[in-house]
Formats: structure tokens, sequence, C-alpha cells
């Protein structure tokens, strides 16, 4: 499991082993995230929020790395990003469901790395 950091990365649950997407919510002060990664529409979005889930906007470009941003009640009805919402347990993607990366550090797909570690 790794440690949330602010860039978004796909990680592995510990409880339920199913994949989930793993991030801090801001750059300074951040609480670590670690969300489903299925976007949700709007009556979606709506459901997680009754259970009482956290929603946040996938944020980013693919190669420079994809953040987690928290979404406020005033602007639910904007949907510039993708839309996912916070991981509850079990999650809709099993982890055997998403290939293994084939060098993470030559990829340069926005995977986690040191330098993503937030500067507090």
């Amino acid at each position: 499991m790794r440690t949330p950091r602010v860039r978004a990365c796909l990680d592995v649950c510990a409880s339920c082993e199913s994949a989930v997407i793993v991030a801090l919510d801001a750059a300074v002060a951040g609480i670590p995230v670690r969300a489903d990664p299925i976007t949700l529409d709007g009556p979606s979005e709506l459901r997680a929020r009754l259970e009482g889930r956290m929603t946040y906007n996938l944020v980013g470009h693919p190669v420079n790395g994809r953040f987690l941003v928290e979404r406020i009640p005033e602007l639910v009805r904007h949907r510039r990003h993708p839309v996912v919402a916070a991981h509850r347990c079990p999650g809709p993607v099993p982890v055997t469901a998403i290939p293994p990366p084939t060098d993470i550090r030559s990829a340069g797909s926005g995977a986690c790395s040191s330098g993503d570690i937030p500067p507090f």
C-alpha cells in the first residue's frame, strides 16, 4: 500500500483488495484520500453524497499527473472534470482488472514519485 502523495496513483485497498485512487486532497495540509476509480454521473454522485461519501474532481492530465480536489456543495452542478467518490469496501473494481505497469519510472505517466511529497 502506497503512502498518499499529492499526485493521484492507483493502488490496492488493504481491506478488500480492490483498485483505489490514492492521493492527498491538497498540496498543503492535505488529507489522505482513497477513491474508487469509477467516474460518477449526477445521480451517482448524489447517491454517494447521501451515503456520506465525499466526492472529488480528478483534475490534471495523465502525462503530467492527476490530482484529487474536493467538490464543494456550491459547485456540484458544474462538471468540468471526471468525478470520483471516496472508497467504500468492497470496491467496484477488482485489482486484477488493472494491468500492472511495465516500468513506472520510464512510463512518465504521472506515476507517484518522491517529487510528489508535499513541501512541508
